[in-house]
């Protein structure tokens, strides 16, 4: 999008979420900044994620620079450390409590997901059981996710309640998958010590990717869109007018400002090679202004 910064000159909500998202990887070369950036950018436009190949056919290059195996490959390289993602996250929840909260307790929840997969093609998939099948067979053959989610005080809750008048914030911190060789406890367990709202916030999708470090990269870039959605108003404060939203509503604005950016993006690709192009871009910072003035 860069016709459209240096042609509108306009803060938009990409760079925003790229300048937020950017802290998480900045142990990363910036070719890979730019493709992992690029990742989460695309499951906060879309409603869902089938694929990555879906997405990267959907999503328009400007945005996410690079070919299809450049991103497969994002998600499998060894060079980057999905762990600093988890602490990154814990700090800016921690950072999010108020100072009259501090001595307030924290949350910790533990739990499972499963997800169906076709065919035996993929690390650690397996025969599972599943209470909540109705296709006849309690077994399913797919993955078993295990999460952690971590709660903190963020403001007194006038209305008191089961927290003793306090409310909390449930911030999803990290997705590991379930090889067997070890508990679902002990491996929270783990995570816990290496330092999701509803399972059905963001599909998980059919993700297409074999090994596990792909699928839990993968699952853990979605964990981090949804913790952002939740922590944004808080830490930043570009994004405090969503404090009263839910975390759905947040990244339903969201989305619509990307898609906007993204349209206008191409408009002013095209405009740039029109003759009238002066005019066809000073109508499209117009348009710009009153949407932010809009929002």
């Amino acid at each position: 999008m860069k016709s459209l910064y240096s042609n509108l000159n306009l803060m938009s909500m990409v760079s925003a979420l790229n300048e937020h998202f950017a802290a998480y990887f900045h142990e990363a070369t910036r070719p890979m900044r730019s493709l992992l950036c690029g990742i989460v950018l695309a499951m906060l436009a879309f409603e869902s994620i089938p694929s990555i190949r879906w997405m990267h056919r959907r999503f328009h290059l400007s945005l996410m620079p690079g070919s299809l195996n450049s991103y497969y490959r994002a998600l499998k390289t060894c060079t980057v450390d999905d762990s600093s993602w988890v602490s990154h996250t814990i700090r800016m929840a921690l950072s999010a409590i108020p100072s009259d909260l501090a001595e307030a307790p924290l949350f910790l929840s533990v739990d499972d997901t499963i997800v169906a997969k076709a065919g035996q093609c993929f690390d650690f998939v397996s025969k599972l059981f599943d209470h909540a099948m109705q296709t006849g067979s309690a077994y399913v053959n797919g993955h078993c996710f295990v999460s952690l989610m971590l709660s903190v005080p963020v403001d007194k809750d006038m209305k008191g309640g089961c927290s003793g008048g306090i409310r909390y914030l449930h911030v999803p911190v990290v997705y590991c998958l379930w090889t067997k060789e070890k508990t679902k406890l002990e491996m929270a367990a783990d995570a816990i010590d290496a330092v999701y709202e509803r399972k059905t916030f963001w599909s998980l999708g059919r993700y297409m990717l074999r090994r596990r470090c792909g699928i839990e990269r993968l699952l853990n870039l979605i964990c981090m869109a949804h913790a952002s959605m939740r922590l944004l108003p808080y830490v930043d404060t570009r994004f405090t007018r969503f404090k009263e939203c839910s975390p759905q509503e947040v990244r339903m604005a969201i989305s619509k400002q990307i898609q906007d950016e993204l349209f206008l993006s191409r408009l002013a690709d095209e405009a740039s090679n029109t003759i009238n192009s002066a005019d066809i871009l000073s109508v499209l910072r117009d348009m710009v202004k009153h949407w932010n003035n809009a929002a």
